[in-house]
């Protein structure tokens, strides 16, 4: 993922080759995401990240909204070890589906 995102954002201009390589020098020593390092350095703001995420991952963005919209009970519809194994969290169910957040690139098998 880290890579499809770097070059998306470098390909679009929205961050500079210095920025990128600052930014990978922030994770070597603090560890975290990409995208976490550009906004701790801002070198890019969190509207133009999510973005970008969205397009590098070819998902929709679950925006504030989305997350706040949650109701109490979905994430109890599974386990704590499954949603913390695979990093999904259900968030939206219609009928028999149930929408689950992630924060990576997903196996669609």
């Amino acid at each position: 993922m880290a890579n499809e995102l770097a070059q998306l954002l470098l390909d679009e201009r929205a961050v500079t080759p210095e920025e990128l390589d600052e930014a990978i020098r922030w994770q070597v020593v603090h560890g975290g995401s990409l995208d976490t390092a550009l906004l701790e350095l801002k070198a890019s703001n969190e509207a133009e990240l999510l973005s970008a995420l969205s397009r590098s991952l070819q998902l929709p963005v679950a925006d504030k909204s989305k997350i706040d919209a949650i109701e109490p009970h979905l994430p109890r519809l599974f386990p704590l070890v499954f949603a913390e194994t695979y990093r999904l969290v259900p968030y939206r169910l219609e009928g028999a589906s149930l929408g689950v957040l992630v924060n990576g690139p997903v196996d669609r098998e």
